[in-house]
């Protein structure tokens, strides 16, 4: 299980971060226009991936809680 403090979590954010995609500067386009909007509902390990995947990415994340 990924909770906030687990070195598991820690482990995952860094694979993740090393295998981000480079994209073409027409993907980079399309996710800039991109919102997303987050419903978390006090979700904090979801919110932590979710930040995780797409924190490196022109998309704008809206999160609601």
């Amino acid at each position: 299980m990924l909770t906030t403090d687990s070195l598991a979590l820690r482990e995952w954010h860094d694979r993740t971060r090393a295998r981000r995609l480079t994209l073409a500067s027409n993907q980079l386009e399309a996710l800039r226009r991109l919102t997303i909007l987050v419903p978390t509902r006090e979700r904090q390990d979801f919110l932590i991936r979710l930040v995780a995947v797409w924190g490196g990415t022109p998309v704008r994340l809206v999160l609601v809680d």
